[in-house]
């Protein structure tokens, strides 16, 4: 668990270092300019991670899931195989205003996640409950899927 906490806190510092690039986007690499990747990644790590906090891990049921468990150990996510949940897919502009806020937030709740109880749990729309390491790890991997695009974007201008 303590290294995915440290994959997520690189994760974070990577996506803020990524702000100053915000408004760059390259369609042949991705429908979505940086800004839409930043604000995705930290909106769906609070999510999942606010999840875990607020679980009864009394109420975790397991789910088998071919595609989570082969998420999890290639550490990777396919990219254009899956669709955001409207929660976390903005459709309009996105505003920078609030990713200060959100860095803060995440980088809180990332200092109790190890107070809570291993069955302490995300509900993830396709995969179903996701105990709190497989969950942490899954953000890690979501949170490394964007960065990766957010490379590519970058890379994009200079070709």
């Amino acid at each position: 668990m303590k290294k995915q906490i440290q994959l997520i806190n690189s994760a974070i510092d990577h996506l803020e270092a990524s702000i100053p690039h915000a408004q760059i986007g390259a369609p042949k690499v991705s429908a979505r300019a940086i800004d839409w990747h930043i604000e995705h990644s930290l909106k769906a790590a609070i999510l999942i991670i606010d999840a875990i906090g607020q679980s009864n891990p009394a109420d975790y049921k397991p789910k088998f899931s071919p595609t989570k468990t082969l998420i999890l150990q290639m550490g990777r996510i396919p990219r254009g195989r899956a669709v955001s949940p409207d929660i976390l897919n903005t459709k309009g502009p996105i505003s920078l205003g609030k990713v200060p806020e959100m860095l803060k937030n995440l980088r809180a709740l990332l200092l109790t996640i190890e107070e809570k109880a291993e069955k302490s749990y995300f509900d993830h729309p396709i995969f179903g409950h996701m105990k709190r390491n497989e969950a942490l790890k899954f953000v890690a991997i979501h949170s490394k899927h964007h960065l990766k695009i957010i490379q590519d974007i970058l890379a994009a201008q200079t070709n």
